[in-house]
């Protein structure tokens, strides 16, 4: 997360260019992005998977190695060098418009402006988040819709895969879905009704009452279990890329590919699928002589097995947990 402005985090104090991690048990500490001019502030942050980060800042800065980024961008730092992610005036976006939250969706990019603007025929206020998947702009979250009163913007903004939900903060103090909030503070929205506070800033450090949480970027511990069967058969069409099972369920499904049978015991996770139903469908087509072999469990942001009768498939990895 950052701050819009210098405050004392614990130990550490955390300028408004910084981003800074919260254990959540006592201990922060502030991350490396590069040395970011002071005059900058970080405004907009996403994490990769591999590790990449993403970030928006709220004014024109020339960044180390001597690049430009502009209130409207979003550059990619890897640990050495920063690359653009996504540039906004090639693609129509105002000089005007700050962007000033930032999470991902799959491929996609979410984006929230500090002002409303036009793009694909769509409108978005300062409290919505955009999608924008490399060509488009699409509606995500619509504030107003969701209830959040006009006048408050979206500044910090995550996704979590594991459930769906959606984390957000914005730039004043409000009430949705019967929950107060202030600036400092980050929501959990489950994209249908229900709010429920994710972060209470001012609870973990009495500074936060002087700053406004301008970025934020969540990791979901999902804990060592106990595991949860699935409890329900995977069938496959004859069609051999749809799978289905009896009842509508959060689940997680891993694909690999394999040669022979014997080489399933790398398991390599090529492809990842989330939802919310009872079937899925992949059309890949695996290389000649080889083919898939494919893992499903129940989804959700709590630990789970891969295992559809627990301990007793035939020909079970024993290594698998």
């Amino acid at each position: 997360m950052s701050p819009d402005t210098t405050v004392a985090l614990g130990a550490p104090t955390v300028n408004d260019e910084d981003v800074a991690a919260d254990n959540l048990a006592g201990t922060v500490t502030v991350l490396a992005i590069g040395a970011i001019s002071a005059e900058a502030e970080l405004d907009g942050y996403a994490l990769r998977p591999n590790g990449a980060q993403l970030m928006s800042f709220d004014t024109t800065v020339v960044l180390p190695g001597g690049v430009t980024a502009r209130p409207g961008d979003v550059w990619r730092y890897d640990g050495v060098v920063y690359a653009p992610e996504f540039e906004a005036a090639p693609i129509g976006v105002p000089e005007t418009a700050n962007l000033d939250a930032l999470a991902l969706y799959g491929s996609s990019l979410l984006l929230s402006f500090d002002v409303a603007l036009d793009m694909n025929g769509v409108h978005f206020d300062p409290e919505d988040l955009a999608q924008f998947d490399g060509t488009t702009f699409s509606m995500f979250f619509d504030g107003s819709a969701a209830g959040i009163a006009p006048g408050l913007g979206l500044d910090a903004a995550d996704y979590l895969p594991c459930n769906g939900h959606l984390l957000l903060s914005f730039d004043g103090s409000g009430s949705v879905g019967g929950v107060a909030f202030d600036d400092d503070d980050v929501l959990e929205f489950d994209r249908a009704a229900t709010w429920e506070m994710a972060y209470d800033g001012a609870a973990h450090d009495a500074d936060w009452d002087t700053a406004d949480l301008g970025a934020v970027q969540a990791t979901v511990d999902l804990g060592p279990g106990p595991a949860v069967v699935f409890g329900q058969t995977v069938t496959a069409d004859a069609n051999k890329s749809t799978f289905r099972w009896p009842s509508v369920a959060p689940y997680r499904a891993v694909r690999g590919s394999f040669v022979t049978s014997a080489a399933i015991g790398s398991y390599a996770v090529t492809l990842t699928i989330l939802g919310a139903a009872n079937t899925f469908t992949d059309p890949a087509v695996p290389i000649p002589g080889g083919g898939f072999w494919y893992l499903i469990k129940a989804g959700g942001c709590t630990q789970t097995s891969w295992q559809s009768t627990l301990g007793l498939e035939p020909g079970r990895d024993a290594s698998i947990p």
